[in-house]
């Protein structure tokens, strides 16, 4: 069954547009899957999202509000043919579906919400089956929602950590927080959490005491000791290359197993390619480095990820891209001011060191945050393209758990090649920081 949006002015079809399987966002926002031109209509406005074969539309506090048949839409709606949808009193659409909705795909969702309750039967959990917000994203968070709380409860804090930062990273890339700023995210997630648990956990309290609790230490599994690249013959040269990968993503608090042979030599490649430019940011950096990883540390994030700013800027407070991006991290003005960096009438606080590294290392843990912190390679391409970007993307895989994470994007080809090639960049200014920048000659006798 196929379902579209038909834009009505003065009773007239004016135009029309597809419903994905998935998602589709509405407003005047230029990366809107459906831009509406018009002042009355917010930035992001509403979005429309599948609910097996049919569809429900959600308001993301806009400032003029949306309708449907003349009801304000507050919670999610499901839509039914002929349903009309005004945005901010102004912009019109009617609902139609080319088929009535078939009798299989009504029992799958029904089905899939008798298995998801007794999933979680006698543990407390409280479904809110409404004929309008029937959500199967809010559903798997409070499935790992409950899980957390039966893991604290059996002391096991680790667990109950990594599923309330599950649960919350679902409601946030689902749509579920769109109105809330980034800081307020976890409590606001916990909140809606809490309203469908029992009511004697406090899911806030609970996050905060778990959050606390470090995530055990991956340990390297080389037995040869610390390998250095600036050493290493040319036979010796991947093997080096390979444990030293390892140990960054292990720094990185990242699987190390499965790192696809073709990173490693996109990793071997960057060494050749931006030796010069290494080397040069290497030692430009020397003074910085303390600060970065200090603030890094600070909010919880692995201080490796200092070395996003060599990729970015060469470790140059100076440098402004084509774009307009400024400073050691590169924000753009909108970004840096999102973080509190001051930005206009003389003032650019991208280029303070400290300050911009504060906000960096926000902006890096509010990706962590959405993403997951066991996939962040997922936040460093999300750094690059956007989490926009990165979570289109990942929408377009097969499954969203199994299949969540940056290798699956590059293995289908849904990064751009210069997203896709940002963590080969980031993995070669690391290694070459860590363990020494292999000579031109040995990478040519290694062939690259």
């Amino acid at each position: 069954m196929k379902a579209r949006l038909v834009q009505i002015e003065a009773e007239r079809r004016v135009g029309q547009t597809p419903l994905t399987r998935h998602e589709t966002r509405i407003g005047r926002d230029p990366d809107a899957d459906l831009r509406v031109d018009s002042a009355r209509v917010s930035r992001r406005h509403a979005t429309i999202r599948a609910l097996g074969e049919r569809h429900t539309i959600t308001d993301l506090e806009s400032s003029n509000g949306t309708t449907v048949n003349g009801v304000p839409v507050r919670d999610a709606v499901l839509l039914q043919p002929g349903d009309r949808i005004v945005l901010g009193d102004e912009v019109s659409f009617v609902y139609e579906e080319s088929a009535a909705p078939s009798r299989r795909g009504l029992l799958a969702v029904l089905a899939l919400g008798l298995v998801l309750l007794l999933a979680v039967g006698g543990s407390g959990a409280i479904w809110w089956w409404r004929a309008h917000r029937v959500d199967a994203d809010l559903q798997q968070a409070v499935v790992l929602a409950d899980e957390a709380v039966r893991a604290a409860r059996a002391g096991d804090k680790v667990t109950a950590k990594e599923r309330l930062k599950s649960a919350a990273g679902i409601l946030y890339r689902s749509g579920h927080l769109d109105a809330y700023s980034r800081a307020d995210v976890p409590r606001e997630a916990m909140a809606m959490l809490n309203e469908h648990l029992d009511a004697s956990v406090d899911l806030w309290t609970l996050y905060n005491d778990v959050l606390r609790t470090p995530r055990p230490d991956v340990p390297t599994r080389s037995r040869r000791g610390a390998c250095r690249l600036d050493q290493v013959s040319a036979r010796d040269f991947e093997a080096c290359l390979s444990e030293r990968i390892e140990q960054v993503l292990v720094g990185l608090r990242q699987d190390p197993d499965d790192v696809p042979d073709r990173f490693k030599r996109e990793v071997a490649e960057r060494l050749r390619r931006e030796h010069t430019f290494l080397q040069k940011s290497l030692e430009r950096g020397e003074p910085l480095i303390p600060m970065l990883r200090e603030e890094l540390e600070a909010a919880k994030m692995p201080p490796l990820l200092h070395y996003l700013a060599l990729i970015e800027s060469g470790y140059k407070n100076s440098a402004v891209s084509p774009a307009k991006a400024a400073g050691l991290w590169q924000f753009m003005p909108a970004t840096a001011r999102q973080y509190g960096l001051r930005v206009g009438g003389g003032v650019d606080e991208r280029r303070d060191n400290v300050k911009s590294t504060q906000a960096a290392a926000r902006y890096l843990r509010d990706l962590a945050f959405e993403f997951g912190g066991d996939a962040l390679l997922l936040a460093l391409a999300g750094y690059n393209r956007g989490e926009n970007g990165v979570r289109r993307a990942l929408k377009r895989l097969d499954d969203p758990f199994s299949d969540r994470s940056y290798w699956k994007l590059v293995e289908k080809n849904l990064l751009p090649e210069e997203t896709a090639q940002y963590v080969p960049r980031f993995m070669a200014a690391a290694v070459a920081g860590e363990a020494g920048l292999p000579s031109p000659q040995v990478l040519a006798a290694a062939g690259y």
